[in-house]
């Protein structure tokens, strides 16, 4: 059974993920928008508007209003579901996470229909619904401090015989790298004691005020010391484009269905308890950059999952990870410090051709790329399901031949044309009109219509 710590750490990112989420493509989901000039403009839902001028949507704030309805309605793009649907402000969240692909079905199944406290439930709306452009505050911490912790960390943290054997025997990984980023994490009170009492004794300036705002750290009032949170699995140092670290993500060694296998070393769960813990915070989702030990090309590849950026950086090449094709936003700004890219490689999961919903995110991040870096020339990798589920599956399997490269824009042409063939068969004009039960069998089958229309 999911504990309360992991569902919250779980909520705090989808809440991060819903932020990216414009306003006008929610609302746009219910009813149809038309712009005028920084606004968008529609017919109001809720009392039955007959013409245009009391329903507005303004992105820039991340806001709609009805002035007929008065203040009671507006809000940002989750408080308009909620009044919509007649849900609660949390539920509402995870209807649109789930209609954006920003969760999966089980993540959504198995999160939505636990029984939340009211309180919580109040605080989550009174936290998120203000403005959606206003981002949830996390404490500063300088950045130096966080990369010397979590080296520590590591350092005084050992690497079992079973995710040795794994990283070498299964992923394929060389020694080196595994010496580098990888440990087995602590769970137990005297590790971790052990740890904290290092990292003090290493960095005296280090005080349990600064600590404590570690993502990942908090103050326990109860214990009445510092800790930090602790699951079962591989920890992973994820590195920025100065290879300085600027988290730790977590693999874990078993899960329910429907819990992700990966988490990051987070402690925001501590900001909604102030009475038992001081402190507490979340890392975001930063993207991972792997270089290769020698650089033999001035290519950049852009995948999701740090043991796929391992497989790509042994053939010289650079390799930023997203965990997960919907955390791409920011993606820019890791690009414009690296030198000398010349040629941008797509390698996202084989899958992504049957999910449509994904497939468009990378769309929009390649606009992001093509409009920040012009002069870049970005292909999409594909590759058959079969031969791999992920690039490091198809390249161990010994398949890198059967990957395929196209043009951004070739392959997305293919790719929706594919899509719309394929609602064309289904008799839907989108996926709105699908029915759940068939979504899984309309997937598998654009799954294959793409494969054979790109050849593969």
């Amino acid at each position: 059974m999911t504990n309360v710590k992991d569902r919250y750490e779980f909520i705090e990112e989808m809440f991060e993920k819903l932020g990216r989420i414009s306003v006008e493509q929610i609302v746009g989901r219910y009813t149809k928008l038309i712009p005028r000039g920084r606004h968008w403009m529609g017919l109001c839902p809720f009392h039955r508007d007959t013409k245009l001028g009391s329903f507005i949507v303004t992105p820039d704030k991340g806001m709609w209003k009805c002035f007929s309805c008065g203040d009671e309605y507006a809000g940002n793009g989750v408080k308009f579901v909620s009044l919509y649907k007649n849900i609660t402000y949390l539920e509402a969240a995870f209807e649109i996470a789930y209609e954006f692909g920003l969760i999966t079905y089980d993540e959504y199944r198995r999160y939505y229909r636990r029984k939340y406290d009211e309180l919580y439930v109040k605080k989550i709306e009174s936290r998120y619904s203000q403005n959606q452009k206003k981002k949830v505050v996390r404490k500063k911490v300088n950045p130096v401090i966080i990369h010397n912790v979590y080296q520590c960390m590591k350092d005084c943290c050992s690497l079992s015989e079973h995710h040795r054997l794994s990283l070498i025997r299964d992923r394929k990984i060389s020694l080196e790298r595994i010496e580098q980023d990888y440990f087995t994490c602590p769970t137990n009170w005297r590790q971790k004691d052990t740890i904290i009492a290092r990292i003090k004794e290493k960095y005296p300036a280090y005080t349990d005020e600064i600590l404590m705002n570690i993502p990942g750290f908090f103050y326990d009032k109860k214990r009445g010391k510092l800790s930090f949170t602790g699951h079962k699995g591989l920890g992973i140092l994820i590195r920025n484009s100065d290879s300085r670290i600027v988290a730790v993500q977590i693999r874990k060694d078993t899960i329910q269905e429907g819990d992700s296998r990966y988490i990051w070393f987070s402690s925001s769960f501590a900001t909604y308890n102030p009475d038992e813990y001081y402190g507490g915070n979340g890392c975001g989702s930063p993207k991972d950059v792997c270089y290769p030990q020698m650089l033999k090309k001035h290519t950049l590849c852009i995948t999701e999952g740090r043991f796929k950026s391992e497989k790509l950086t042994e053939s010289g090449n650079i390799s930023i990870s997203v965990q997960g094709v919907t955390s791409w936003h920011g993606i820019e700004e890791t690009i414009k410090h690296m030198k000398g890219i010349h040629n941008v490689f797509i390698f996202f999961d084989a899958d992504i051709l049957g999910k449509h919903v994904l497939f468009m995110q990378s769309e929009k991040m390649i606009r992001k790329i093509q409009d920040e870096f012009p002069g870049l020339y970005i292909r999409y990798a594909f590759w058959s399901k079969k031969n791999g589920k992920g690039i490091d599956d198809c390249i161990i399997a010994g398949n890198i031949s059967k990957v395929k490269y196209y043009e951004a824009k070739r392959a997305a042409e293919i790719c929706n044309d594919a899509y719309t063939h394929a609602l064309g068969e289904y008799h839907v004009a989108n996926l709105r009109e699908l029915k759940q039960e068939r979504a899984k069998e309309f997937e598998d089958y654009l799954q294959i219509l793409t494969e054979s229309m790109l050849g593969l």
